[in-house]
């Protein structure tokens, strides 16, 4: 096997850390084939358990199921941050909640079109110490569900992102 070539790339929309690029590749038989990739920005995902072992879960409106879903806090890492640090920083704008420790899980792309990265955190012993800050699209509601409820409940959330993370997390952890 040989890897592809790129030979073209342009940028065909950008806004909101969401875009589309636009890419051409030449195959290891030398014709070009056209691909449309994701372009966006890393994520951290923070799988958090307060002090009594309950996780922290966001109720939110996503407008692409239009819908309401249940997921772990997770946020954009901004340009030049680590993730690490962004993890932490959605986690207490987005609940309150500050950890104790944090450990980083793993990094997987979000999709093979793309180059952004779900970035895993676990986050224990965290406590509440302020009110939310939430961006100007966000409306969240801090949900608390016990390991043992978050379980039993995990098939019904309706976000693939969160449960997958859930999984991992829940198996780092020690507590499946």
């Amino acid at each position: 096997m040989k890897k592809w070539k790129k030979i073209y790339s342009k940028e065909v929309f950008y806004e909101y850390g969401r875009g589309i690029e636009e890419v051409i590749f030449e195959m290891p038989d030398k014709r070009e084939e056209k691909f449309y990739l994701h372009k966006e920005v890393d994520a951290a995902f923070v799988f958090a358990l307060t002090k009594d072992n309950e996780v922290i879960l966001v109720r939110q409106f996503r407008p692409g199921p239009e819908d309401f879903t249940l997921e772990v806090p997770v946020g954009a890492v901004d340009e030049g941050e680590e993730c690490i640090i962004a993890g932490g920083r959605e986690l207490l704008e987005e609940t309150g909640y500050k950890f104790d420790t944090i450990e980083h899980m793993t990094s997987v792309y979000r999709s093979v079109y793309g180059k952004a990265q779900n970035h895993l955190f676990v986050a224990k012993d965290c406590e509440l110490v302020a009110p939310q800050n939430l961006d100007k699209n966000e409306d969240i509601e801090v949900v608390l569900q016990s390991v043992s409820e978050f379980k039993d409940n995990i098939k019904n959330i309706r976000c693939s992102h969160t449960i997958a993370m859930s999984y991992y997390a829940l198996n780092y952890l020690g507590l499946f």
